[in-house]
């Protein structure tokens, strides 16, 4: 009996721990910055209905269920000192520096992920010229301590990158992190320069499955596999099904044997009980 306690008590914590629910739970958004350090993926702002939360982050080293959004490892970071809204975000190592948000372009802010720390940054250059402009949906990308801003949602402004002849030079503002310097840069381009994409992304993606060229279909273009919510519930019923089967098997044996134990030793008083085959005296 004492097996089939603990092996209760083993199923029902592998049940609890695929089925837990956290107390943080986002609300759904869109338009928000998304960056990603080590395990943990960092969110900030962006448009939605009703929430109190604006930063947090979710850590993708431990397994989830997509279906069940309550099962995933959030964890809220609204409450972190000097925290507000912003629009841009770069990383560089185990910091993300924000920009802009509902303050102007003269605001930068560095999160510090290890220390969860906020820092706000004083800086210089031509940050005079552009302290009145008001940023929104901003991309950065970082190289050699150096942050490119691209702006591609308010083309009036150029702050980011002139895209309004589609063919000629762009100026791209940069910030300098380690000096918070901003500077002016001119991009020489010979060709086509993109025109503006409204609430555009940079992303890192990967494909599921290779294409299938010219019909010919080899092993290594064999589509994977997905499994679909109503092929998931039906695993998880089926590993259930074969795991009650078991504990019942378990339990039946159990008994049998408690009560073949408890019969063994039968009462002969009666008298002697003759063997199976009896044996002939010899005169």
């Amino acid at each position: 009996m004492r097996f089939i306690l603990v092996l209760i008590t083993l199923l029902l914590q592998i049940f609890y721990s695929g089925n837990e629910v956290y107390a943080f739970l986002p609300a759904a958004r869109s338009g928000h910055n998304a960056v990603l350090i080590k395990d943990r993926l960092y969110c900030d702002g962006g448009s939605f209905t009703f929430s109190s939360y604006n930063f947090f982050y979710l850590d993708v080293s431990k397994s989830f269920n997509l279906i069940n959004t309550s099962s995933m490892h959030w964890t809220d970071l609204s409450f972190v000192t000097s925290y507000s809204p912003t629009n841009g975000a770069s990383v560089n190592n185990n910091s993300i520096y924000y920009f802009s948000g509902d303050d102007l372009l003269s605001r930068v802010d560095k999160f510090d992920t290890l220390t969860e720390q906020w820092v706000t940054f004083n800086f210089s250059g031509i940050n005079t010229t552009l302290a009145n402009i008001f940023v929104s949906y901003v991309q950065g990308v970082i190289s050699k301590n150096i942050i490119y801003y691209f702006n591609p949602y308010n083309e009036s402004t150029m702050i980011m990158l002139d895209i309004s002849s589609g063919y000629s030079q762009g100026l791209i503002t940069t910030l300098n992190i380690k000096t918070f310097v901003w500077a002016n840069l001119t991009a020489l381009n010979d060709g086509f320069i993109p025109g503006q994409k409204d609430n555009y992304k940079w992303v890192n993606s990967y494909e599921i499955y290779n294409e299938i060229q010219n019909g010919n279909q080899s092993p290594s273009s064999t589509p994977s596999y997905i499994t679909t919510p109503n092929e998931t519930f039906g695993i998880v019923g089926g590993v259930i099904g074969i795991i009650s089967g078991l504990m019942g098997l378990i339990l039946v044996s159990c008994i049998c044997y408690t009560y073949r134990k408890n019969n063994l030793h039968v009462n002969h008083n009666n008298g002697p009980v003759a063997d199976h085959y009896p044996v002939s005296m010899m005169p």
